[in-house]
């Protein structure tokens, strides 16, 4: 252990600034807003192979580690949800999107298999 926080996170009430929280948003929320007037970029940070053999509608492939090279491709007018598999490289995406200066990221909470568990519609490729 290198350190710790006495009075735990309680200490950090006093600097409110050193604390960012990230938008976590259900499969359900999600589908509402991209169905808004001013819906978010959908970045699958997932595999080439994975997007191509099931992704959600109007996704763009951005793999993780692609992503710093890619950030030309993001759309800096609209808020952006970020999504995996499951969740792991999602949460480490938009923590680096948020250190690029992306302030408007979230998260799909348990990535395309929540969507698809959840009933959202997906496309599909056939091999």
């Amino acid at each position: 252990m290198v350190g710790y926080l006495q009075d735990g996170l309680r200490c950090l009430e006093a600097r409110p600034e050193l604390i960012t929280s990230i938008e976590r948003l259900s499969p359900a929320v999600a589908a509402q807003r991209l169905v808004s007037k001013k819906p978010p970029q959908i970045v699958d940070v997932r595999t080439p192979s994975e997007h191509k053999a099931k992704r959600i509608e109007w996704s763009l492939c951005v793999p993780l580690n692609h992503l710093a090279a890619r950030e030309q491709d993001l759309l800096a007018d609209r808020p952006l949800l970020v999504h995996c598999a499951g969740g792991y490289r999602s949460s480490i995406a938009v923590s680096l999107l948020r250190q690029r200066g992306f302030s408007r990221v979230g998260e799909l909470v348990g990535g395309i298999a929540a969507w698809e568990a959840a009933g959202f519609p997906l496309n599909l490729v056939s091999v």
